[in-house]
């Protein structure tokens, strides 16, 4: 018994609150000490107060386990893009001449022009803008193709077809 008188009672939602927060969170939330939290443990039951919790840690974990990562929005403009035109897109941006742009694909299929996200057709679009046209895609082909025969022939080639 401490000096001066009567002990604080334990309050009726203790159990509860143990359960769901633990020794220190029933410190903080009743805003006493240890030995209180202690005495009002051992006047419920210590050893079942303490499997209660352990038990409500365990399925809370569980719980948490089972939900997993967030579902990933994916672009819904990929659909329908030409792979070569975005390709083709993309290096034109990044060339000095036409802004020199950082640009990339993000995990997600959306990608990045400077510091701004896009869809695949908004890239295309851009790149439009700024003058790419239908030879500009035709020439990025073959040069990722690393074709050894030269655009020019190549349009010669067709036109005499």
């Amino acid at each position: 018994m401490r000096k001066g008188g009567v002990l604080r009672p334990r309050p009726s939602d203790f159990w509860t609150t143990y359960v769901e927060v633990g020794r220190v969170g029933c410190i903080e939330h009743y805003r006493t000490h240890r030995t209180v939290v202690e005495r009002w443990a051992d006047e419920v039951g210590k050893v079942e107060l303490r499997k209660a919790r352990a038990d409500y840690v365990a399925e809370c974990k569980e719980r948490a386990r089972g939900v997993g990562p967030k579902p990933v929005q994916l672009a819904v403009d990929a659909v329908g893009i030409d792979s070569d035109e975005l390709a083709a897109a993309c290096q034109f941006l990044r060339e000095n001449r036409n802004g020199g742009w950082r640009v990339g694909c993000r995990d997600d299929g959306f990608y990045f022009v400077g510091s701004r996200i896009c869809q695949p057709g908004e890239v295309i679009e851009r790149a439009k803008s700024k003058g790419m046209d239908e030879w500009y895609v035709e020439a990025d082909m073959f040069k990722r193709l690393d074709m050894h025969v030269g655009v020019d022939e190549w349009v010669l080639e067709k036109e005499l077809q």
